[in-house]
């Protein structure tokens, strides 16, 4: 079974047009289908936990991969299967917690690996309102470029 067709030339590409917008100063926001959403795959049956591995692993490997070339102020992060993907792929062997944003939303930083000390703000998937991720963005981008 196969998600994505070329997954090399679709990583690249995501990668390119990711960094594009950031060096153009903008937010980027990666994010996976809503949960009714129904992949147009071949008539082979899916099974639904390699269909979300794979973009997980997917996920991961565009943040990690972004950032290596492009500085960012910090990520954030939400569900927790990709955000354990993403600081898997970051090298990273934990968070430390240096405060909350809101309830449930730690604000931290990267522990070990190559970012180490990169801020990431996290969110469970299925808790609180857009509002958080805004606030999360803007305090990001109101704090020092790591400058890893």
């Amino acid at each position: 079974m196969q998600v994505f067709k070329n997954k090399a030339h679709e990583l690249k590409r995501t990668v390119r047009t990711v960094c594009s917008i950031l060096e153009e100063g903008s937010n980027v926001i990666l994010s996976t289908p809503q949960n009714n959403y129904q992949p147009n795959l071949p008539d082979k049956p899916m099974n639904e936990n390699y269909f979300a591995t794979e973009i997980k692993q997917f996920l991961a490997r565009v943040v990690r991969e972004t950032i290596d070339i492009q500085k960012v102020s910090g990520l954030v992060l939400t569900g927790g299967d990709i955000s354990v993907s993403i600081i898997r792929a970051l090298e990273a062997t934990g968070i430390e917690v240096k405060r909350q944003l809101a309830d449930l939303v730690p604000v931290g930083i990267l522990r070990g690996g190559p970012f180490d000390g990169l801020s990431v703000i996290t969110k469970t998937g299925g808790f609180g309102e857009e509002q958080i991720l805004i606030n999360a963005v803007e305090y990001l981008r109101n704090r020092t470029l790591y400058e890893g």
